[in-house]
């Protein structure tokens, strides 16, 4: 279930780009249930100006796509505000359902709930449950995979 919460929300961060994320629908509701996808990453460690490369499979096919890189807290459902948004891609999938978002790794920091947390985690975060990933949703809100890095 949290897993599908945290889908769920990100999906509508990042397919919709609005502030609310659409975790507090239904979860019964077809429209509102993307399917998740596997994503996997180039490199799960990268540092400041790497070329990473996420790539997902079993998205849905043919289909328009956003990516970013995102801060993510244990048992929280991600807003807009976790989004960094200077990493945003629009990557398109194929007639197979994999779609692949290439970007350069950058360091960022985010404040929120009026603290800021890094990417990447600080040692208090970690502790506190924060860490850092890339997302791939649809535009249409279908689909969606979640990978996180590994610091």
């Amino acid at each position: 279930m949290k897993k599908f919460a945290l889908a769920v929300g990100l999906a509508g961060v990042i397919g919709a780009g609005v502030a609310a994320p659409l975790a507090s629908a239904a979860p019964s509701h077809p429209a509102l249930t993307p399917k998740l996808f596997k994503v996997t990453l180039s490199t799960y460690k990268p540092h400041a100006g790497q070329a990473i490369t996420a790539t997902g499979t079993g998205a849905e096919k043919n289909a328009s796509f956003h990516c970013v890189e995102l801060l993510i807290q244990k048992g929280h459902t991600p807003g807009a505000s976790n989004a960094w948004l200077p990493t945003l891609r629009t990557p398109s999938s194929n007639a197979k359902g994999k779609v692949v978002c290439k970007d350069t790794f950058a360091k960022f920091h985010l404040t929120l709930h009026g603290k800021k947390h890094y990417c990447p985690p600080t040692r208090a975060d970690k502790n506190s449950g924060w860490s850092c990933g890339m997302v791939e949703a649809s535009s249409d809100e279908k689909s969606v995979g979640i990978v996180k890095f590994r610091f």
